[in-house]
């Protein structure tokens, strides 16, 4: 945060790198995968998913663990998720449910979910 002006706008294009910018030294240190791994591991995902691009090529189960992983990531206090089980198997239903089931029940989480009985 920073008033008009400060360069805010100018250091996000440096830091990702934007061609009108050039680096001549200095260092960034960035604190993600210290915050991130934890969340991956919750919702058995491994650590070379952050090198795929989002949701290209992925298994249904891979789609509903990012989809839960971006719940946990963004501290969401309410996900309405509709048949969330649709297209899992047991493994990856389980994969699902884990992360759901810990931030209902550590973190003031609320859930409302929607699926078809047969």
């Amino acid at each position: 945060m920073g008033k008009n002006g400060s360069g805010k706008s100018t250091f996000a294009k440096v830091l990702v790198g934007h061609r009108d910018y050039e680096v001549n030294g200095g260092s960034v240190v960035f604190k993600f995968y210290g915050y991130i791994m934890p969340k991956l591991e919750m919702v058995n995902i491994k650590a070379d998913f952050l090198n795929r691009n989002v949701k290209k090529g992925f298994s249904g189960g891979e789609k509903k663990r990012n989809e839960i992983l971006q719940i946990v990531v963004l501290g969401a206090k309410l996900a309405i998720l509709d048949e969330i089980d649709s297209g899992l198997d047991v493994d990856a239903l389980r994969d699902v449910s884990k992360p759901l089931a810990y931030t209902f029940l550590l973190l003031d989480f609320g859930i409302l979910l929607f699926w078809m009985l047969l």
